[in-house]
C-alpha cells in the first residue's frame, strides 16, 4: 500500500496531456464523417467520455486541495478565474475576430451584425451556457456548424467551483459557521450523495432520465470524489492490486462474463465504472515514478488543447476536406498543440505566477 505522492511531485500533468490528447482523438471520427462508435474502448464509452471523466476527477482532486490550501475564498475564486478565463477569452476573441471571418458564408458587415456572433462571446465567456455556432461558419462540413463543441464541459467545471466555493463560504468567510473538518466531512457528504443519485439514476430507464440531469450528477460525482480523495489523503493507500481488481471487474461486467442478479450486466458496468474511475485516475497519477516526472518540466499544456483542437480540426476540415480520423488527428494536433505551448507560455503560466505573488 502507497499514500498518494507529494503535491508538486506527480504525473497530474501527463494525465491531463494525455485525455486532452485523447479528446482530440476521439472528435477525429465525427468531424471526418466517421461513426462514433467505432471509438467504443469500454461497453458504449467512447474515449472521449472517458478523458472528460479523468479532468473532472483530477480537478476534483487539485481544487479541492487549493480551496483547504488557501483558506480563502475570495483568493481560491480569483485563481480559478484566472487559470480558466483568460485563455478561454483569447481563443473566443480568434474564434469570432479571425476564424469566423474568414470562413463565414455571409458578408462581413452582415456576420458582424448578426446577434449570434456576439452572443457566441457572451454566452461562452459567461459560462452559463455553450453556443457552438457562428452565423454562416463552416456550413458545408461533414460536422456542420459547430464551431467548438469542446466547451460544452466548462459550464459543468465552473459550477463544481461555485459550489466548492460555496461550501468554503461555511468556515473561510464571515461568521465562519463551520470548523474545517466539518467542512471535509460535507465534501464528504457531497461525495457519496451525487454518486448515490447517479446510481438512482443509472438503474432508472434510460427515456426517463434527461442528458443534461446525467451529466450534471455524473461530473459532481466525479469531482467530488476526487475532492474527497484529497481531502482523506493521508488515510488514502493506492494499490496496484486494487487498481488491477478494478479494471478486471469492469471488463468482466462490460463482456457480460459476471451478470449480477437483479440488476443489467451493462448497468452494472456502469456503475462499476463510475465507482472506480475516481481511485484508478488518482492511483496513476500519484504513484508511477521515475522518468515520467520529468514531463513536468514541460508544462500544462492540456488545457490549451482542449480549448484550441475543435475550431483546429474543422479549420483543417474546410480547408483540406481530411475524411480518415487519423488523417485529420495527424494535420490537427501539431497546429493545436503550437496553440497550447503559447497558451501556456504567455497566457497560462504568467498568470499562475500571478496567482502567487499575489496571494
Amino acid at each position: 500500500m502507497q499514500k498518494p505522492a507529494g503535491y508538486r511531485d506527480n504525473n497530474f500533468n501527463l494525465l491531463r496531456f494525455i485525455a486532452a490528447t485523447l479528446v482530440v482523438f476521439g472528435h477525429s471520427y465525427p468531424l471526418s464523417g466517421n461513426p462514433v462508435g467505432e471509438l467504443s474502448v469500454i461497453g458504449s464509452l467512447d474515449i472521449t467520455r472517458i478523458a472528460v471523466d479523468i479532468f473532472f476527477v483530477i480537478s476534483g482532486f487539485l481544487v479541492t486541495g487549493s480551496l483547504f490550501a488557501r483558506k480563502n475564498v475570495i483568493v481560491f475564486c480569483q485563481s480559478r478565474f484566472l487559470r480558466i478565463f483568460p485563455a478561454l477569452a483569447v481563443v473566443l476573441l480568434l474564434t469570432v475576430f479571425v476564424l469566423g471571418p474568414c470562413f463565414t458564408s455571409l458578408p462581413l458587415p452582415e456576420y458582424f451584425r448578426h446577434p449570434d456572433t456576439w452572443r457566441y462571446l457572451v454566452t461562452n465567456g459567461l459560462f452559463y451556457d455553450t453556443q457552438f455556432t457562428l452565423p454562416g461558419v463552416f456550413e458545408q462540413l461533414v460536422y456542420p456548424n459547430d464551431v467548438n463543441s469542446s466547451l460544452w464541459t466548462l459550464p459543468y467545471e465552473v459550477k463544481m467551483y461555485l459550489i466548492l466555493a460555496v461550501l468554503g463560504c461555511l468556515s473561510y468567510a464571515g461568521p465562519r459557521w463551520l470548523p474545517e473538518k466539518q467542512l471535509a466531512n460535507l465534501v464528504m457528504l457531497m461525495a457519496v450523495s451525487a454518486t448515490a443519485c447517479l446510481i438512482y439514476t443509472i438503474l432508472l430507464p434510460r427515456k426517463s432520465v434527461e442528458a443534461d440531469t446525467m451529466d450534471n450528477l455524473r461530473f459532481m460525482s466525479l469531482f467530488f470524489i476526487g475532492g474527497a480523495m484529497h481531502i482523506w489523503r493521508d488515510k488514502l493507500r493506492l494499490n496496484a492490486a486494487i487498481v488491477i481488481i478494478m479494471l478486471a471487474l469492469i471488463i468482466l461486467l462490460q463482456q457480460k462474463i459476471i451478470q449480477p442478479p437483479l440488476i443489467k450486466p451493462y448497468k452494472a458496468f456502469l456503475i462499476s465504472y463510475s465507482l472506480f474511475i475516481a481511485y484508478i485516475v488518482i492511483y496513476l497519477a500519484c504513484i508511477p515514478a521515475g522518468f515520467i516526472r520529468r514531463f513536468n518540466q514541460w508544462g500544462d499544456y492540456s488545457y490549451g488543447i482542449y480549448i484550441y483542437a475543435f475550431p483546429v480540426q474543422q479549420t483543417v476540415s474546410a480547408l483540406h476536406g481530411a475524411s480518415s480520423p487519423l488523417l485529420l488527428f495527424a494535420m490537427a494536433f501539431p497546429v493545436t498543440l503550437l496553440f497550447a505551448i503559447a497558451s501556456w507560455h504567455w497566457i497560462e503560466q504568467p498568470l499562475l505566477q500571478y496567482k502567487k505573488k499575489s496571494c
